[in-house]
């Protein structure tokens, strides 16, 4: 009679798969011993052992790249599941639920359990559209096992299986090499912190993550390379699959952070933020107040923090909230004017919205309003953004020109960092005002650009040094050519060098 196998005699397979450096041996073994006794110590596990093993090269065009998955899904082979949950998930929910059932059509196994709570942790598709994703995940999880995603305890672990689970673990840490001690890691941590500024220390401590096959090494070596493309691309899906984790403690009190250098760098806060005794606030480079405070100075303690130092900007604040505010700022972005800014509050970039918080059009003020107000300020502003469109291109660039000031912005919105088709930057040149077009693309209606065209139009004769148009989003020929074309006609005479479009 053959000798019977359990769960102990598995994971000791597994130790001596890992041991010889057979990561696909050991994982099968690791799904075996999974689905009898399903522990979250040994999914941990899988995501190791799976960066250990080659995956299948699928296209890299989204189309192709999706059909290719799929394509390998259908396989149902445990093998393929490495290349299979080291692709980024899709960014729409609907997508997601496409792979989901394709990945719950394999047999139980920890590395799914593993990507899922992954997902989970990293709060994706947490809007309505996902429900169903999550519902299906926690239905299917739950016959497996998977106790993480639902509200059951974890399992027990037997003396003898914790004791072989234990050496398994010790084999795959081995694999890895020595780790950074907890007590090294918040050295490193502190030195970012200390010094947040610097690039150096998010070097070093990524150099340490990265031994200890952390993600968040390559983002920061990614984010600090600062190249687009692909690089770009690699970072924006770490974030989607991490970021909720790498918030630093940060995380019930911000709303939509943004990384720069492998830190939270711009956060949206409700009302005061509280806890700012967190170093993680230190990395913080840009406030944007969802809910603005509204006690009487407390937007100048706020400011005031030490761990705030290195605040370079406070975006959706009114003018009689900034009271006390004596720091300096690259940028300030103003819900609406009205009241007078703290004398010794600086700002080399002044932004205004012009309406009410909620980007009321009925109350948005004039132009000449909002001019007016400007030149009472002493904020030593040399940067003006106004919430206006190419309707007031000709009166800012009259007021424009009577005014010491670097560049006049008119970047029409809808909410901050959502600009609506063209902004426009009138600039200095040693030869007279310059002006830079830039097409965001998202403007309500999409109407045409012949109205830019008209607006130029009504400008003095030769009234720019030099134009340039630019895109921000990629433009099909078709769609460049029409734009040009619509353009062209306001520009007749109006510039004194021949018109760039497109550059």
């Amino acid at each position: 009679m053959p000798k019977r196998t359990g769960p102990v005699d598995v994971l000791v397979a597994a130790r001596d798969a890992i041991v010889a450096g057979d990561a696909a041996a050991a994982l099968a073994q690791l799904a075996i011993a999974w689905v009898a006794v399903p522990s979250p110590r040994i999914a941990a596990l899988t995501p190791i052992l799976a960066r250990r093993i080659t995956p299948q090269k699928l296209p890299t065009k989204v189309a192709d790249r999706e059909a290719a998955w799929l394509a390998l899904a259908a396989t149902r082979e445990p093998t393929a599941l490495p290349t299979l949950l080291g692709v980024d998930w899709p960014v729409h929910p609907r997508a997601a639920k496409v792979r989901l059932a394709a990945l719950l059509a394999f047999a139980p196994d920890p590395q799914i359990a593993e990507a899922l709570v992954g997902l989970l942790r990293a709060k994706r598709y947490e809007s309505n559209a996902g429900v169903t994703f999550w519902r299906n995940a926690q239905k299917t999880l739950g016959l497996w096992g998977e106790r993480r995603l639902g509200t059951r305890q974890e399992p027990l672990l037997a003396p003898a299986f914790e004791q072989a689970l234990e050496a398994v673990e010790a084999a795959v840490a081995a694999t890895i090499g020595t780790r950074t001690s907890a007590t090294s890691r918040d050295a490193l941590f502190a030195a970012v912190y200390d010094d947040p500024a610097s690039d150096a220390p998010r070097s070093v401590l990524a150099d340490a993550l990265l031994a200890d096959e952390d993600p968040r090494g390559e983002l920061i070596q990614l984010q600090l390379a600062g190249k687009g493309g692909k690089a770009a691309a690699r970072a924006r899906a770490l974030i989607r699959a991490h970021g909720a984790t790498w918030l630093d403690g940060l995380g019930d009190r911000v709303v939509s952070p943004i990384f720069r250098r492998g830190f939270v760098a711009e956060v949206g806060v409700a009302g005061t933020p509280r806890n700012l005794e967190l170093r993680a606030w230190s990395t913080v480079e840009h406030l944007r107040f969802v809910m603005p405070p509204t006690g009487g100075g407390e937007l100048a303690t706020v400011l005031a923090h030490p761990n705030l130092a290195g605040l370079r900007g406070v975006l959706n604040v009114t003018a009689d909230q900034l009271a006390g505010v004596t720091r300096a700022l690259d940028l300030l972005h103003l819900l609406t004017p009205g009241g007078a800014l703290p004398a010794a509050l600086r700002v080399r970039t002044l932004s205004i919205a012009g309406s009410d918080p909620m980007f009321n059009e009925g109350v948005r003020r004039p132009l000449a309003a909002l001019l007016a107000w400007f030149d009472t300020t002493n904020t030593g502003a040399r940067t003006l953004i106004l919430d206006r469109g190419e309707a007031d291109l000709a009166d800012a660039f009259h007021w424009f020109q009577d005014r010491d000031l670097d560049a006049l912005v008119l970047s029409p919105s809808f909410g901050i960092g959502q600009i609506t088709a063209w902004e426009l930057a009138l600039g200095r040149a040693t030869t007279g005002t310059t002006l830079v077009a830039t097409w965001h693309g998202r403007q309500y209606d999409e109407r045409d650009a012949s109205e830019l065209g008209r607006a130029i139009g009504r400008l003095p004769p030769n009234a720019l040094a030099s134009f340039v148009a630019r895109s921000a989003v990629d433009l099909e020929p078709a769609r460049r050519e029409r734009l040009i074309d619509e353009l062209a006609p306001g520009l007749v005479g109006k510039s004194r060098t021949a018109p760039v479009v497109f550059a």
